[in-house]
């Protein structure tokens, strides 16, 4: 049986998809198709939505290994509480938050 932290913890992988393909689709729309299907080896100026998403993408996979090891030393190290079910919570649901913020 998976702990409420693995649970997370596989919540969080699917947010991460969805950070990417926000990113990815905010960026195609501001620079149009065929500049998303190209190798992108010049520099454009995706717009602002893109730029945030981007940078919400690039915060997201600075934070996600410290979350994933950390829900996974508890769970290994079979210490899991409600404290700790709690703050894997609030971490996925604070990342759900700020994607759009």
């Amino acid at each position: 049986m998976m702990t409420p932290e693995l649970t997370y913890l596989a919540y969080a992988v699917l947010l991460l998809i969805v950070h990417m393909m926000a990113q990815a689709g905010l960026a195609v729309l501001a620079n149009g198709i065929a500049w998303g299907m190209s190798p992108r080896d010049y520099d454009t100026d995706p717009g602002k939505p893109a730029s945030r998403a981007a940078r919400a993408l690039t915060n997201y996979a600075y934070n996600m290994p410290a979350f994933a090891a950390l829900a996974l030393a508890v769970t290994v190290a079979d210490v899991n509480s409600d404290s700790t079910a709690l703050g894997a919570a609030i971490w996925v649901w604070a990342r759900v938050i700020y994607l759009p913020a």
